[in-house]
């Protein structure tokens, strides 16, 4: 029965992220699109059959069959597809792959790209009760795996087919992988664990006690993958450091108080913790009730996080925000989290409640983008949905439904407050705050839009830019808002239905939407929007850019510049 759930909750996953919401403006797109891919690298010779690894993209646009379509990696044609559909396809380097850009070619017309390394490294095949020397006919078991990648840089697993319960490294610290500094791999030759294409390996690490799957042992672990799982776990899945992807996994976590959360970057407090890539992961199932368990919660001062293409629901984490940013004495410890984006997520609390994003204690300087966000709010209405208490926030582009609080907290909430801890006080507010081209549609029984109050302390909650959004469902901007210091001017922003396409099914516009083309122009810091397609200099507002039939969706998949892999 388990098993059947998840199963379940990742078609749903499939159907809802690529299915349901707003792909009636993409049928219309010219061109496939690639969001992003497990691994950046990896030999195109060596393991099965001698045809290098496997890698899988996800995107949009690729056609539910191959038919004539094809993929190259370096101008060179890949070798075989074990898995391909719609958005998701997983091929073979073979010898003709080189270094440059993964591109998917449809009906001859190509993807933007993806950037890949051929390089040397072993590649070794894992299953649950092997005993081999790892090849492809002999695999080898997860406890010979830990130990060879210590010594073998670069290394690549593919896990096959079953269910995995153990303890495979270090034994006894209550963690499936419990991993140390001589597991790590190296800066463009990470080592990496990976689900064998097309086949369901569950990593089950559950019962009394602390129990959790992926685990770090101190500041040293870097350049690891772990990609295409699915995991139940008592506590948190994965705790990660400096320069992980943890991608395409279907995570089940979090069912006793855990003061974490599924996936965590930067556990401990050094503010070393950076570039690191959570894509595409299907978060569901927490059930601690407890504020202080999330889904997502980077910390300590993590920098460089990219945080995208996330589908997180049915979780029970009380009041707790579902991606919360948080290090407790992070001023004093000066934890500056530099660059945290929080993009193309669909976060829906309707089963549960809660909240979707916080930003509590970070140290000064941080600074944390949230854009083409969907976000479902929740039965109870009881909280505010985003709310920072510290950092420079700026939320672009996202679209809120049926969202708000009963009670006097905002849609967006920002505050000003004295935080107590441990052996440490400080006063707290957000150093900046930007809102901008966002739709709220606000729950019919919200108290309010936007609140900023200084609740205690010396500090006050700067006056926010505030812009090109667009307000509804309980009236007007100026009647349902409280800043203490000022809510901003509310420029150039519209009081009007945004007309969904088919709310809540379909929170794309339609084309008759007072959103389209008058949006600010967001460019240097996305191009795209949630389905990836192109934005104009005339920005649509809310996640979802209308695009009327033979709209290209070539583009960028990187922010201002930088490398989103």
């Amino acid at each position: 029965m388990q098993s059947e759930r998840i199963r379940l909750k990742t078609l749903l996953f499939a159907v809802l992220f690529f299915g349901i919401f707003g792909l009636a403006n993409f049928s219309h797109a010219a061109s496939p699109v690639l969001f992003y891919s497990d691994i950046t690298s990896g030999p195109n010779s060596g393991g099965q059959n001698d045809k290098g690894v496997f890698a899988t993209v996800w995107g949009k646009g690729f056609g539910d069959n191959q038919d004539d379509s094809h993929i190259t990696v370096g101008g060179g044609l890949v070798d075989n597809y074990p898995e391909w559909s719609d958005t998701k396809i997983c091929f073979q380097l073979g010898s003709e792959a080189a270094t440059g850009d993964i591109v998917v070619v449809v009906g001859g017309i190509s993807s933007n790209g993806l950037p890949f390394t051929v390089r040397t490294g072993n590649i070794y095949f894992i299953s649950s009760d092997g005993s081999g020397d790892g090849s492809h006919d002999a695999p080898m078991s997860p406890t010979n795996f830990c130990n060879v990648i210590k010594t073998n840089k670069g290394s690549i697993g593919y896990f096959r087919a079953g269910t995995y319960t153990g303890e495979y490294a270090h034994a006894g610290w209550h963690a499936m992988f419990t991993l140390e500094a001589g597991h790590s791999g190296l800066m463009g030759q990470e080592n990496a664990f990976i689900a064998y294409p097309g086949e369901i390996v569950t990593l089950s690490h559950v019962g009394e006690g602390e129990r959790s799957i992926f685990r770090i042992m101190d500041t040293n672990e870097h350049d690891i993958v772990v990609a295409k799982f699915r995991m139940i776990s008592t506590n948190g899945a994965v705790a990660t450091h400096s320069r992980w992807r943890v991608v395409g996994n279907d995570i089940d976590a979090i069912h006793a108080i855990s003061a974490s959360g599924a996936i965590t970057t930067g556990q401990y407090q050094d503010n070393t913790s950076e570039a690191i890539y959570i894509y595409g992961n299907n978060i569901h199932g927490g059930s601690s009730g407890a504020n202080v368990d999330h889904a997502i919660y980077p910390g300590s001062g993590s920098s460089n996080v990219f945080i995208g293409w996330n589908y997180i629901h049915d979780n029970n984490f009380g009041t707790g925000a579902t991606i919360s940013l948080n290090c407790n004495n992070a001023y004093n410890l000066e934890l500056v989290s530099e660059n945290v984006r929080i993009f193309n997520n669909i976060i829906d609390m309707s089963a549960y409640g809660g909240r979707a994003t916080g930003v509590f204690e970070t140290g000064d300087g941080s600074s944390v983008y949230h854009y083409n966000n969907v976000i479902i709010g929740p039965p109870s209405n009881q909280n505010d949905t985003m709310y920072a208490h510290s950092a420079n926030v700026y939320y672009y582009n996202n679209t809120l439904y049926n969202v708000g609080s009963l009670y006097h907290a905002g849609v967006f909430s920002f505050y000003a407050d004295t935080i107590s801890g441990s052996g440490y006080t400080h006063d707290y507010a957000p150093e900046s705050i930007t809102l901008r081209n966002n739709i709220v549609y606000a729950a019919s029984n919200a108290s309010s839009y936007l609140n900023c109050l200084n609740i205690s302390g010396t500090n006050n909650v700067p006056t926010p830019i505030n812009d090109h959004n667009l307000w509804h469902g309980i009236g007007s901007f100026a009647g349902h808002s409280g800043c203490d210091n000022g809510c901003g001017e509310n420029g150039n922003s519209l009081e009007s239905d945004p007309l969904f396409s088919n709310a809540p099914s379909d929170l794309s516009i339609s084309a008759s939407s007072s959103a389209i083309n008058v949006g600010a122009d967001m460019s240097t810091i996305f191009t795209t929007d949630i389905n990836g397609l192109i934005r104009t200099d005339a920005f649509d507002i809310g996640a979802y850019e209308y695009v009327e039939s033979g709209g290209d969706t070539t583009a960028p998949q990187s922010p201002a510049g930088l490398s989103v892999r």
